[in-house]
C-alpha cells in the first residue's frame, strides 16, 4: 500500500474513533464525565478537547485530578 493510501486509511480511522467516542458520550451530560471517559479509552486531550468543547489545557487539569483522586 502507498504512503498516501496509509495516509487516507489513517484519515478514515480517526473519523470512526471520533465517531464513536461521540456516540458513547451522547448521552452522558457532565463534561467532566466524558472527559473521564475518554481519557479512560486512551484518546489524545486534543481529541477529547475538541469533541467536549473546550481545550487540551482544560482535559490535561480534568484528568490530573482525576489520577490524584481529587473530586
Amino acid at each position: 500500500m502507498s504512503s498516501q493510501g496509509n495516509e487516507e486509511l489513517g484519515k478514515k480511522l480517526d473519523q470512526l474513533i471520533v465517531l464513536t467516542a461521540m456516540a458513547l458520550t451522547a448521552t452522558v451530560e457532565k463534561k467532566t464525565e466524558k472527559i473521564l471517559m475518554l481519557g479512560q479509552a486512551g484518546l489524545d486531550r486534543n481529541i477529547i478537547a475538541k469533541l467536549c468543547g473546550t481545550t487540551p489545557h482544560s482535559v490535561s487539569v480534568v484528568l490530573s485530578a482525576a489520577k490524584k483522586g481529587k473530586p
